[in-house]
């Protein structure tokens, strides 16, 4: 795996992490949450803290979504939303199994140029307690490239 995180101000709300999973698969998450400031990290952390306590038991996206999405409805401010992008891999079967909250669409990537899209599953947290996910599942090809951004990316107007 290989990022580049290169925030806009000091501290904000775009977030990405990779957790072990008990079944011994990789979990990537990516976020962004809405808004900029301390305010945006602080919800940020908790978003963090949230998707850890859900991974220690749970190993599907959607499962761990309605997790973080049920504690963000009680825990962040009001008007505080992120989307997200959780993708499940398992290097030994090559499967990809991912949800999305309203998240930029992700990109599978093929050697011969052939690009998937992984589009929004559901809505982004913090919107609807009882919100659900759909999970999508891909088998994964030799050196096929997952591609996740935020709207850090999308909405650049510059190359600067």
């Amino acid at each position: 795996m290989a990022s580049l995180f290169l925030p806009a101000d000091e501290v904000g709300g775009d977030y990405y992490d990779v957790v072990a999973l008990s079944d011994r698969s990789t979990l990537l998450c990516v976020a962004d949450v809405m808004g900029h400031g301390v305010s945006a990290a602080m919800a940020t952390v908790l978003l963090r803290t949230l998707l850890h306590t859900a991974a220690e038991d749970r190993c599907h996206p959607s499962e761990i979504m309605e997790f973080l999405n049920h504690r963000s409805v009680e825990t962040m401010l009001p008007g505080d939303f992120a989307t997200v992008f959780l993708a499940r891999i398992n290097l030994h079967s090559r499967r990809l199994t991912y949800a999305s909250a309203g998240h930029e669409t992700a990109w599978l990537l093929s050697l011969d140029g052939e690009r998937r899209e992984l589009e929004s599953t559901g809505l982004i947290l913090g919107v609807d307690e009882d919100a659900i996910w759909e999970s999508r599942e891909y088998d994964l090809a030799q050196g096929e490239r997952l591609l996740v951004v935020t709207d850090g990316v999308t909405e650049t107007h510059a190359a600067n």
